[in-house]
């Protein structure tokens, strides 16, 4: 792993055509040394075709790929898989039938003195609580457990940079949330650098330092979870990387907007706004307040254990969908008062 000066993972200007047809087109990023990365977004947006030229298992026809300071694609040169310092782990693990645990693990590791091989592979066994299960075949191991050997076999040889494939996406719902959280503790005491592809916007909130959100072949925001849920860049992340209502308001100032839920300051965040936005609302951001003066009717609830999600009709008829603690008990039919809490960051929409 490497804690060098370098950027871990610099993409410039990256693209990538099959029979005429853009896959990837003009992608950017920059992913420092020691953090976490996720490529985020739909099927057939490009994410895992930028992962695969990435490792070097798909060929660019423009731009540059530098791991670890290093150049491995563009400039007239193209660097085999082997040769870029990279460990991958694969959506459906891809390990060896015929290999022990142990054997997998030390797969990677021929560059290694035997003793050098064994010492690395029980290290790797104890790090991801693989110990009683060194002579097991894969077939007689469970998905979290394939998963922790599949890590440990691309972890072992010390990469610059590990990539992963929907690393979690054979698991179910309540292994995929712990491990995922696991790993990220892992990945972190080891100070590596890592990038990940997943369509799932939780396991990317849970996992990465920086969120890449692509469409059509382009990342169209790369930033920090916060600022990608909080902040989008479009309409589109907005929509895609969780629950939101969008409010017709009237902008009143160049940074106040009126909406159905009282003034606030912000302003519009594309170009081409005009009087008329739509201002963006998160089910966090409306707060249960019997005493405010907006009210708002209850149309649907749902109980989602420490919380409730509430669909709300507003007195202009616009919906929104709130978030509330569940020991706040309303029914379908309720009137209530909320107010419009975005804890100062208001994003508007043209």
């Amino acid at each position: 792993m490497s804690t060098a000066a370098f950027p871990a993972l610099s993409i410039q200007d990256l693209s990538l055509t099959r029979a005429n047809t853009h896959i990837l087109n003009q992608v950017d990023l920059h992913l420092a040394a020691g953090q976490i990365g996720c490529l985020l977004g739909p099927s057939g947006c490009g994410k895992t075709t930028l992962l695969r030229a990435i490792a070097g298992f798909e060929s660019i026809q423009a731009g540059k790929i530098t791991i670890a300071g290093l150049c491995v694609a563009g400039n007239g040169q193209e660097q085999a898989p082997e040769q870029r310092g990279i460990g991958m782990v694969f959506q459906d693990y891809a390990l060896f039938p015929h290999l022990t645990v142990a054997e997998n693990i030390a797969f990677g590791l021929h560059k290694l003195n035997k003793a050098e091989q064994q010492q690395r592979c029980q290290e790797w066994l104890q790090r991801l609580h693989l110990d009683n299960l060194a002579q097991r075949y894969p077939h007689q191991l469970s998905g979290g457990q394939q998963q922790r050997v599949a890590l440990a076999r691309a972890l072992a040889p010390q990469p610059q940079l590990l990539l992963m494939d929907e690393p979690f996406a054979n698991l179910d719902a309540a292994l995929r949330e712990s491990l995922s959280l696991e790993v990220r503790d892992l990945l972190k005491a080891l100070g590596a650098s890592a990038l990940l592809v997943t369509h799932d916007p939780t396991e990317a909130f849970t996992l990465a330092d920086v969120i890449g959100v692509m469409q059509q072949g382009r990342i169209v925001q790369w930033d920090s979870p916060y600022r990608v849920y909080h902040e989008p860049a479009n309409r589109f992340v907005a929509s895609f990387v969780g629950l939101g209502s969008f409010l017709q308001s009237q902008v009143t100032s160049p940074r106040h907007i009126h909406t159905p839920l009282g003034l606030v300051h912000g302003q519009c965040t594309e170009q081409g706004c005009s009087s008329e936005v739509s201002v963006l609302v998160r089910p966090d951001d409306i707060v249960y307040d019997p005493l405010s003066s907006f009210r708002a009717k209850v149309v649907y609830k749902a109980f989602q254990g420490p919380s409730t999600l509430y669909r709300l009709i507003l007195h202009d008829q616009q919906l929104v969908v709130a978030l509330m603690p569940s020991h706040i008990q309303l029914n379908v039919g309720d009137e209530t008062g909320i107010r419009f809490d975005t804890g100062g960051h208001v994003v508007a929409f043209a």
